[in-house]
C-alpha cells in the first residue's frame, strides 16, 4: 500500500509536486516495456509469421534461379632469402608486413595477370567472353582475393567463377604467372648490380695503387717510425722535444726552490736573525734525508763510517799478523800502516766535519755550512736548466718543420683505410648478389594446389536460410512496431496490468439490457440488484472480496476512471449493492459535481446535494444526515451531487469534505465516493486522498495507454493509494486478447455550463453510463 492522508487530514497541504514511492525507476519501466513489447509480439505473431513467410518465398526463388558460384582457392608460402636490404630489391623490404603486402600487390598487379590470361588455354578464355589479354586480367582482377595469414609468409589466393574447371585453372595460371614474374624480375635485377658493383670496384682499386703511393712518399719524406700515440702517427723528434720540455719544467721548479731557500737563509744571517726557521724551510726544500745527508747526519754516513771503522780494524789484525812474520820496513807492512794511517785520518776528519756535536751549538757555523751545500745544489740546478733549455730550443726547431708533414701523413693514411674498407664492402656485396642470382631472393612454395570446387560458395543453403530468417524477424518486428505505435490501444487485461503496474481486481464483460425496465431509474436498475448468479455479479463480489482481505483499511473507496463514459457509476453503484448484500450499511456520495451521472440515475437532479454541504455554513453531520436519503427500493443511502457549482475542486480541497467523510465513518460500515475522472482536473485526486485508497475503471478497447498512463501517474503523485483496475465492458471474445473497438469520447468539460436544471443535466451525460440500460432487473 502507498503513503495515504490520515482521516480528517485537509488535502489543502497537498504537495502538488510530490512523487510517490511507488515512481517506478528507470530500470524497472523498461524491463516492463519490454516484457510488453514481447507480449505485443505473440498477439501480433500472425504478422511475424507473415513476414517470415514472404522472406522465405523470396529467399527459396532466389536459391532456386541465381547462377551457382564456385571457388577455388590455394596458398603460397613466400620466403624472403636474401641477406642486404637493397634499394633495387624486389622483395618489399625486411620488415615482413611491408613485404607480404607487396606480394599481394603484385600478385593482383594487371602484368601478372595478362600473363597468367596468356597461359590459359582458348576454351578457357572463351568462358570469360574475351580473348585479349587485357581485358581478361580486369575481369580477373574483380573476381580474385589475395589476403596474407596473419603471423605467417603464406599467401591465399582465391578466385570465383560459375565453372568449377575455370576457377581451378585461372588460380593455376596466376601462381605460375607470379613465380616466373619473381624470377625474371630478380635474375635482371641481380644481374644490373654485379655489373654496377664491379665497375665500382675497379674504380676503388685503383684510387688504393694511387693513395699507397701517396703515402710511401710522405711516410718516407717524415721518417716515420711507424710510433703510435692515441691513434697517430708520434716523430722521435716532436717525441723528445715533449720529454725535454717535461725535464726543463721539473729542473726550473727545482732551481727556483733551492733559489728561495738560499736568499731566506742569506737574508737571515746578514740580519743576525735565529736561523732555526730557515733551516726547518730548508729541510723541507731539500727533503728530510737529503738535509741530513748534507749535514753529515743521514744513514748512509753513518753507515760509511761504520764500515770504515770495521775495515780499520782489520787491517790492524792483518798488520799485527805481518809484523809476527815481516819487520817493520817490509813493503807489505808499510803498505798496511799507510792505509791505516788514510783510514785514521778519514775517520779523524769524519769527526771534525761530520758529527752534529762539531757544531757545538753554534748557529753561524751551521748556517754557513748549509748555505755552501744550497749554493752548490742551486749551481748545480742552474747549469742543469741551462743544458735542457738549449736542447729543448733545439728539438721544437727541428719539430716545426715536420707537423705539415704529420699531418698529411694522417690525411692519406685515412683515405687509403676508407678505400680499403669500401673495397672489402663492394666484395661482399658481389658475392650476396651472386649467391641471389643463383637462389632467388624470394623463394615461392605451392602450400596448397588450387583444386576443383564440388560445391557452390554461393548461393548457400545455410546463408539463404540465416538471411531469410534474419530479414523475416526483422520486419516483422519492425512492422509490429508500427502498429503497437499507432495503436495506442491497451489490448488486454495482462498488457494493462504490466503497463500500469497495478493489479487487475476484476474484468466486467458486457451486462445485459434487459426489456422490462427500459422507462425506469434509480439502484433499481443496477445489475447486481436484478442478478445475482452470473459471472458479472461475482466479479463485483470479487472486488468487494479482494478489498475486505488485502487491504487494511478499505472503508472509504473511490471510483473514478481516466475519462468520461468509462462506466465508474455503473462500478460504484454495484459494488455499493454489493456491501449491502453483505449486511454493510451503505453510503453512496456522487463527488463528481461537474457531470453527476448518479445524480441522473437516481432522478434527483436540480436537488440539494454534495455542492449545497461544501458551500453552506451549517454543521456538516446535520446537513448530511439530511441529505443521505435511499434510492428508491436498494436500501443504500446516496448524498447527490446537488447544484452545478462554479468551483467543485476548490470544495473538495476544503475541510468540510473530510468532516462529511469523517461523519460518514461513525455512520455507515462502508463510504463509496463516485469521483470525477482523473484528467478531468484535481477533483479525483483530493478525493482520492481522503480515501483509504482508489479504484481506476478502464475501458481496454477504449482508452489510450498513454491516457491511463499519465492518470495513473499524476494519482500517484498526490500520494494516491491506488487499490487498482477494474476492466469494465469487455466482451467475451476480446477476453486475454486484443480488442477491436475503437469509439471516440468527449467529455466537454467547459465553462459554458447553464443555468437550469435540464441544461445543467442534459443529454450529453447519457452516455456516461449507457451499460445501465442493458442492466435492469426483470
Amino acid at each position: 500500500m502507498t503513503d495515504q492522508a490520515p482521516r480528517g487530514c485537509t488535502p489543502a497541504c497537498i504537495p502538488m509536486l510530490e512523487h510517490n514511492e511507488h515512481e517506478p525507476d528507470s530500470t524497472a519501466q523498461t524491463i516492463r516495456q519490454a516484457v510488453r513489447f514481447l507480449r505485443v509480439l505473440w498477439h501480433r505473431r500472425i504478422v511475424v509469421i507473415g513476414t517470415l513467410a514472404i522472406c522465405g518465398m523470396l529467399g527459396g526463388l532466389y536459391f532456386a534461379t541465381a547462377t551457382p558460384i564456385f571457388e577455388a582457392d590455394a596458398q603460397l608460402l613466400i620466403v624472403d632469402t636474401s641477406r642486404e636490404n637493397l634499394g633495387t630489391s624486389m622483395t618489399g623490404g625486411r620488415d615482413d608486413l611491408a613485404a607480404m603486402a607487396t606480394y599481394e600487390k603484385l600478385v593482383s598487379s594487371p602484368l601478372v595477370l595478362q600473363s597468367a590470361a596468356t597461359l590459359l588455354d582458348q576454351p578457357i578464355r572463351s568462358q570469360f567472353g574475351s580473348q585479349d589479354p587485357e581485358l581478361l586480367a580486369e575481369k580477373f582482377s574483380k573476381a580474385l582475393k589475395v589476403r596474407g595469414v596473419r603471423q605467417t609468409n603464406i599467401l591465399e589466393l582465391s578466385f570465383r567463377s560459375p565453372d568449377t574447371q575455370a576457377s581451378a585453372a585461372v588460380v593455376g595460371a596466376i601462381i605460375q604467372a607470379y613465380a616466373t614474374f619473381m624470377d625474371e624480375s630478380h635474375r635482371g635485377t641481380a644481374s644490373s648490380i654485379v655489373d654496377l658493383l664491379q665497375r665500382e670496384k675497379d674504380e676503388v682499386d685503383k684510387k688504393i695503387e694511387v693513395k699507397q703511393a701517396e703515402f710511401l712518399a710522405v711516410r718516407q719524406r717524415v721518417g716515420d717510425l711507424g710510433i703510435k700515440a692515441d691513434g697517430k702517427t708520434m716523430h722521435p723528434l716532436v717525441e723528445r722535444a715533449i720529454q725535454l720540455n717535461s725535464a726543463l719544467i721539473e729542473t726550473q721548479k727545482k732551481r727556483l726552490l733551492l733559489q728561495a731557500s738560499y736568499q731566506s737563509l742569506t737574508e737571515a744571517i746578514q740580519a743576525g736573525q735565529n736561523i732555526r726557521q730557515s733551516l726547518i724551510a730548508i729541510e723541507e726544500t731539500l727533503g728530510k734525508e737529503a738535509f741530513l745527508d748534507s749535514m753529515g747526519l743521514g744513514d748512509r754516513d753513518k753507515q760509511t763510517r761504520v764500515a770504515v771503522e770495521k775495515q780499520l780494524l782489520e787491517d790492524r789484525a792483518h798488520l799485527d799478523t805481518l809484523l809476527e812474520y815481516y819487520g817493520t820496513n817490509h813493503p807489505k807492512v808499510v803498505e798496511r800502516q799507510r792505509k791505516i794511517e788514510q783510514m785514521e785520518g778519514y775517520l779523524a776528519q769524519f769527526d771534525v766535519i761530520g758529527s752534529p756535536r762539531s757544531f757545538g751549538g753554534d748557529d753561524s757555523q751551521l748556517a754557513n755550512t748549509v748555505a755552501n751545500i744550497l749554493q752548490q745544489r742551486l749551481s748545480s740546478a742552474s747549469q742543469q736548466e741551462k743544458w735542457l733549455q738549449q736542447s729543448f730550443e733545439q728539438a721544437k726547431q727541428d719539430s716545426i718543420g715536420l707537423t705539415s708533414d704529420i699531418s698529411q701523413l694522417d690525411i692519406v693514411e685515412h683515405d687509403l683505410n676508407w678505400l680499403r674498407q669500401l673495397r672489402n664492402t663492394l666484395l661482399n656485396q658481389i658475392a650476396s648478389v651472386d649467391l641471389r642470382q643463383e637462389n632467388g631472393g624470394v623463394r615461392t612454395t605451392v602450400v596448397r594446389e588450387p583444386v576443383v570446387p564440388d560445391k557452390p560458395v554461393s548461393p548457400k543453403l545455410s546463408l539463404t536460410i540465416l538471411a531469410v530468417l534474419a530479414a523475416g524477424l526483422a520486419s516483422g518486428i519492425g512492422i509490429v512496431f508500427v502498429i503497437d505505435t499507432l495503436d495506442d490501444r491497451a489490448r488486454s487485461p495482462e498488457e494493462l496490468q504490466a503497463e500500469l503496474n497495478l493489479p487487475t481486481l476484476a474484468t466486467i464483460g458486457m451486462l445485459d439490457e434487459p426489456e422490462d425496465f427500459e422507462d425506469e431509474a434509480g439502484l433499481e436498475t443496477a445489475h447486481m440488484w436484478n442478478t445475482s448468479d452470473d459471472a458479472a455479479a461475482e466479479s463485483f463480489r470479487t472486488i468487494r472480496t479482494v478489498l475486505v482481505m488485502g487491504s487494511d483499511d478499505s472503508e472509504r473507496i473511490a471510483v473514478s476512471s481516466a475519462e468520461p463514459s468509462d462506466g465508474k457509476t455503473t462500478i460504484s453503484s454495484n459494488l455499493a449493492i454489493a456491501y449491502q448484500q453483505a449486511g454493510k450499511r451503505v453510503l453512496i456520495i456522487d463527488a463528481d459535481m461537474r457531470k453527476p451521472g448518479l445524480t441522473k440515475l437516481i432522478e434527483r437532479r436540480g436537488q440539494l446535494g454534495l455542492s449545497d454541504l461544501l458551500r453552506g455554513s451549517d454543521p456538516v453531520a446535520e446537513m448530511a444526515a439530511s441529505l443521505a436519503q435511499p434510492a428508491g427500493a436498494v436500501p443504500i443511502d446516496v448524498i447527490p451531487a446537488g447544484r452545478r457549482p462554479p468551483n467543485p475542486g476548490e470544495l473538495l480541497l476544503g475541510d468540510r469534505f473530510a468532516e462529511l467523510l469523517s461523519w460518514a465513518d461513525s455512520c455507515y460500515d462502508q463510504v463509496i465516493v463516485d469521483a470525477p475522472p482523473v484528467l478531468a482536473g484535481t477533483d479525483a485526486a483530493a478525493v482520492g486522498r481522503l480515501c483509504d485508497g482508489l479504484m481506476l475503471v478502464v475501458r481496454p478497447e477504449k482508452n489510450r495507454r498513454r491516457v491511463l498512463i499519465k492518470a495513473v501517474e499524476t494519482l500517484r503523485m498526490f500520494g494516491v493509494n491506488l487499490f487498482g483496475t477494474v476492466v469494465n465492458a469487455v466482451g467475451l471474445e476480446e477476453m486475454g486478447y486484443g480488442y477491436g473497438y475503437g469509439y471516440g469520447y468527449g467529455y466537454g468539460y467547459g465553462d459554458d455550463y447553464g443555468l437550469d436544471d435540464d441544461e445543467e443535466y442534459g443529454d450529453d451525460i447519457e452516455d456516461e453510463d449507457d451499460s445501465y440500460t442493458h442492466a435492469r432487473a426483470a
